[in-house]
């Protein structure tokens, strides 16, 4: 009905006259108007979820909304919550938002928001269990029978109900950026400001002088001697600075076969880093990759910039020149290598049946950082007078789902301080763990609340978290219930799942209260 009919968009819904109804225009993408001359193409989903500020999200959403409106669509087929990014080797995980099915949750809800303000209908998309490109579709042979079916994702009820739905749920480069990745969230640019255009006009301004290399293999394999300048091979003036822009393609309907960006980037970056004492790298890329030189001591920084769209290198720019404080955190976890990721994209293949493509989500709950977070790790003090004891609190079934699970009934606040000289911007982050009497397999500590706020020199703020029953409830597979378990509940803040200031014990709720989690404010140092 929608796919099947001719017309101008993607989907089209012919129109009915007697019924006065004039038909439904259905378009692509998550990240821009796929099929339309002079549309904007906007950060992708990743991108726009490391800002982990909300207003930032409903903006994007409703500058989308208003495009897609503007150029006759009635439905925008976006925003992606699946792929959440289970594996980080899935092709499509950058126009999705983030693993963690909080993050994402919060990142559908303020872009359905925005799109729909818009006047246009949000659609959220892919349903669930698409984490990988791979044989998506049924692969045939020329005579039209099914060589091998189409992948058969296979997950547990738990992870289902707590991972999966939680959220729901042209190739463009330029020497030195990739703005945008393949899919249909990729659009033509009207017009791509790229980082070397925009460090040109730049150093127009203060007088400062550039010098660009655009190959790769060459910039791998020359010496320090040439790097530097002293035999005048490759740079004509010892470099204050050296900006190395690596690039990382991914597309869907292709898996990533390796998590190392492109181009020989891993070499080129021990080339320049080595003969360059400040070096400064720059990745475009659909997320996780392995970064072997993270910790190299020339390396002095790491700017994550995903794909940013028509105005990337303006906004790198604002970076590298200190106009706009960084303040962005990864909504992913980087591991050390891609074999300490527990998530590849299929199971082992050792026969050649055509219903042998199967994914096994073994992992279960356990994925990105409640999987990489040491189990021994030590949590910051306890700054609890006192424990206090919950019951199993079981919410009745309903159609839809049981209203109840989004009431709020537990506030907890905490008190930032910027102790640095800087203004910027600091996201505390809310992490919950739950009871020791929740099944096994349930993750050290879970996501459950983040807030961006704006900080001069000196100023605090207060924060607050609410949490609903749905929170601080797990699915259980035997009674087909959301429950609060029985025990003691942590509540952890800090800047990231690895970086806590303080935690505190709260126990079972009778009604919406307030707690201050933390005796002392969370102190901040310039946000960088």
């Amino acid at each position: 009905m929608v796919t099947g009919q001719p017309g101008p968009c993607i989907g089209n819904i012919v129109g009915i006259p007697r019924l006065n109804f004039s038909g439904l225009c259905l378009q692509d993408g998550p990240a821009s108007l796929r099929i339309a001359n002079y549309a904007s193409s906007f950060p992708s989903g990743v991108t726009i979820a490391s800002s982990w500020d909300k207003k930032m999200l409903y903006e994007r959403g409703l500058a989308m909304g208003r495009e897609f409106k503007g150029k006759g669509a009635h439905v925008a087929l976006a925003p992606v919550a699946g792929p959440l990014g289970r594996s980080a080797y899935c092709g499509l995980n950058w126009e999705g938002f983030s693993p963690d099915p909080y993050l994402t949750g919060i990142a559908m809800q303020e872009s359905v928001l925005g799109l729909q303000d818009a006047g246009v209908q949000a659609t959220a998309k892919h349903f669930i269990l698409n984490e990988q490109e791979i044989l998506r579709n049924a692969f045939s042979f020329p005579n039209g029978s099914v060589q091998y079916e189409a992948i058969s994702s296979n997950v547990d009820d738990r992870t289902l109900r707590e991972i999966t739905e939680g959220p729901i749920n042209q190739d463009i480069f330029e020497f030195g950026t990739l703005a945008v990745g393949g899919g249909s969230g990729a659009a033509q640019f009207s017009y791509l400001i790229s980082p070397l255009q925009a460090i040109k006009e730049r150093a127009l301004e203060t007088g400062a002088i550039v010098e660009a290399w655009l190959n790769n293999t060459y910039v791998s394999q020359v010496t320090e001697t040439a790097i530097t300048g002293a035999g005048g091979i490759l740079l004509a003036n010892t470099p204050d600075v050296c900006l190395v822009f690596l690039k990382g393609w991914a597309s869907e309907g292709v898996d990533r076969e390796t998590l190392d960006l492109d181009w020989s980037a891993n070499e080129v970056v021990e080339a320049v880093a080595g003969a360059c004492n400040n070096t400064v790298v720059i990745t475009h890329s659909s997320g996780i990759n392995d970064l072997p030189w993270a910790d190299h001591p020339n390396v002095t920084a790491i700017l994550v910039a995903h794909y940013p769209g028509q105005e990337s290198g303006n906004s790198i720019v604002d970076v590298l020149y200190g106009d706009v404080n960084p303040s962005g955190h990864l909504p992913y976890t980087i591991a050390f290598n891609g074999s300490d990721y527990n998530s590849p994209v299929v199971t082992s293949i050792n026969t050649t049946g055509s219903d042998d493509w199967q994914s096994y989500f073994t992992e279960r709950l356990e994925i990105d950082y409640r999987f990489l977070t040491p189990k021994i790790l030590m949590f910051a003090m306890n700054l609890a007078d006192g424990q206090i004891t919950s019951h199993a609190e079981e919410l009745e079934t309903q159609p839809g789902g049981n209203p109840a699970l989004w009431e709020v009934i537990y506030t907890a606040n905490v008190v930032v301080y910027n102790t640095g000289d800087v203004r910027g911007n600091v996201v505390p982050q809310l992490y919950v763990s739950f009871p020791s009497s929740t099944p096994a397999g349930t993750p050290l500590r879970q996501l459950r609340g983040f807030e961006k706020v704006e900080l001069t020199s000196g100023q605090r703020a207060s924060v607050d978290f609410e949490l609903m029953r749905r929170d601080l409830s797990y699915w259980d597979i035997n009674s087909q219930q959301w429950l609060i378990p029985e025990g003691e509940f942590t509540l952890h803040v800090g800047l990231s799942s690895r970086d806590l200031h303080g935690s505190t014990i709260a126990g079972r709720i009778e009604r919406a209260q307030r707690l201050l989690l933390l005796d002392e404010t969370m102190k901040v140092r310039n946000f960088v």
